[in-house]
């Protein structure tokens, strides 16, 4: 049986499937990067694809990075439900492109995203696309 909160965010992603563009960040709690932009030497794509959620965890030391297109920005949202009681985590960064295959069509969101991942060096790293 799911909890409450996963089953709301299987719910959320199912209805976010057919929208085109975001207009928001995935949740109010994932704010502006900038320590982020700064380990892309300044590479941005656009800010509701791009944020930070770091957790009130004392004890907390995990660092997850989430890149890739549009769909990795849904993902977030679904992390977040799954992660956000869990007192392992320390931080969640996206970083995303929309309409953008990060291995195959974005030459310069790739090169970015491999600084950000030298940079940063999380501990779990998702890179979310759809096919």
């Amino acid at each position: 049986a799911d909890s409450p909160e996963v089953v709301d965010a299987i719910k959320w992603n199912y209805g976010q499937a057919h929208i085109l563009y975001y207009n928001q960040r995935p949740f109010e709690e994932c704010k502006d990067d900038p320590d982020g932009r700064a380990m892309r030497d300044g590479y941005s794509t656009q800010s509701v694809y791009e944020c930070i959620w770091t957790t009130n965890s004392t004890s907390g030391g995990v660092s997850i990075l989430v890149v890739g297109n549009s769909i990795s920005h849904r993902a977030m949202k679904v992390l977040h439900k799954i992660l956000q009681g869990n007192d392992g985590v320390k931080e969640m960064r996206l970083f995303a492109h929309s309409a953008c295959r990060p291995t195959e069509n974005c030459p310069l969101f790739h090169s970015a995203m491999l600084k950000l991942v030298k940079r940063m060096k999380p501990d779990i790293t998702f890179l979310i696309t759809d096919e």
